[in-house]
């Protein structure tokens, strides 16, 4: 129970896109980064803003996932990576919102349950693969990081 009323409802928008990504991949398992990269966005901007400091740090000592690893399902973050991991899946899931329209996420993440993550970044991004979009959103993530706002909070239509 929330003690504080005008943050009693802050969990809801976030836990609303795992029940989305349930609804949408009823058959299949999405990637957990982009769905927990989504519901992030969805979060309160001071808790995006830890987020976002936990990423600048791993940026900056050479901590981040690669992206490689990111995208393997099966290769959940270890404990001492919980952090980065969060942080890294809400910059990217921001990344890919600003670079189109964010209701184009849910078609890539459709798109890469169904055929993988190289084929569907070059299907709906147009981008050449992982190794491309880990240069492509590096720089972004650098550029948004030192800005003092850290980014903005994209708000996503999902649709079928």
């Amino acid at each position: 129970m929330a003690t504080d009323p005008e943050h009693a409802l802050d969990a809801l928008s976030h836990e609303l896109i795992h029940v989305l990504f349930a609804d949408l991949f009823p058959d299949s398992v999405p990637p957990r980064w982009a769905e927990e990269g989504l519901a992030l966005l969805n979060d309160p901007a001071d808790k995006q803003a830890r987020h976002r400091h936990d990423l600048r740090i791993a940026l900056h000592t050479g901590n981040a996932i690669p992206l490689s690893r990111l995208f393997d399902s099966a290769n959940d973050a270890t404990v001492s990576q919980r952090a980065i991991y969060y942080g890294q899946s809400l910059s990217l899931a921001d990344y890919l919102t600003q670079i189109d329209e964010p209701e184009r996420f849910v078609q890539f993440v459709q798109a890469c349950v169904e055929s993988g993550h190289e084929r569907a970044l070059n299907t709906v991004y147009g981008i050449a693969g992982v190794a491309d979009l880990e240069r492509r959103w590096r720089r972004h993530a650098l550029a948004s990081l030192s800005r003092d706002g850290a980014g903005l909070v994209t708000t996503v239509r999902l649709a079928r």
